[in-house]
């Protein structure tokens, strides 16, 4: 479930060639840092690349730290999803996740491709990465 309440699923994937998605929480300082950088990047790459955030200090049915996230992606005109944790994405994302913020690549398949990036990135490291992956 997206931080809005609407209804988010890995069929977004199948609609983009490539989809970043960047693990990050309402308490980390360098994750806000990047925001904005990921944010150009999703209105530039629009219709190519698709975006999502998650955000793991919110779990889907708690009010802890909702209100936080919310702000954040409003205050920052985020433009793409970004979804609670539950158990699945639990099981299947954050537990790979050694530190945050963390990005990584799916393909239109739902396979990871490429690296990790632990940390905080440029955008111009995220956008030569993305385009090494698009082939561009």
């Amino acid at each position: 479930v997206g931080i809005d309440g609407e209804v988010v699923d890995s069929s977004m994937f199948s609609a983009y060639p490539l989809t970043l998605v960047n693990v990050w929480g309402t308490f980390c300082g360098p994750c806000k840092a990047e925001i904005p950088d990921l944010v150009e990047l999703a209105k530039e790459y629009e219709g190519r690349v698709g975006f999502l955030g998650v955000v793991s200090d919110v779990y889907e049915g708690s009010e802890e730290n909702l209100d936080a996230a919310k702000e954040i992606v409003s205050t920052m005109d985020v433009p793409y999803p970004n979804v609670l944790l539950n158990q699945s994405i639990q099981e299947d994302v954050t537990r790979h996740i050694m530190g945050i913020p963390t990005t990584f690549f799916v393909d239109e398949n739902g396979n990871v491709v490429g690296q990790l990036i632990v940390g905080v990135r440029s955008k111009d490291v995220f956008q030569s990465v993305i385009d090494d992956l698009l082939g561009e």
